[in-house]
């Protein structure tokens, strides 16, 4: 499961809060719950072109055990 929360700040700049949590088990009934991966992250967004939604993504995530990452790409994600 994966949400979003976008924000238009000024001229083609935006700014995203975001928050995920899943996992894969080989069986329903293997699902365990209190494993599941989550990421919560903020990022920018600049609108490439002024009459298209193509943005310029940089988003930074952090999740379970300490882990982080930087995500930078053209589009969005859904």
């Amino acid at each position: 499961m994966q949400a979003e929360f976008r924000r238009d700040l000024f001229w083609r700049f935006g700014g995203v809060a975001f928050a995920g949590i899943g996992d894969v088990a080989p069986e329903i009934d293997q699902f365990v719950f209190d494993e599941m991966k989550y990421v919560v992250g903020l990022g920018g967004r600049f609108q490439a072109l002024k009459d298209e939604k193509l943005n310029a993504r940089l988003d930074v995530g952090f999740g379970r055990g300490g882990q982080h990452a930087v995500y930078l790409s053209i589009k969005e994600a859904f």
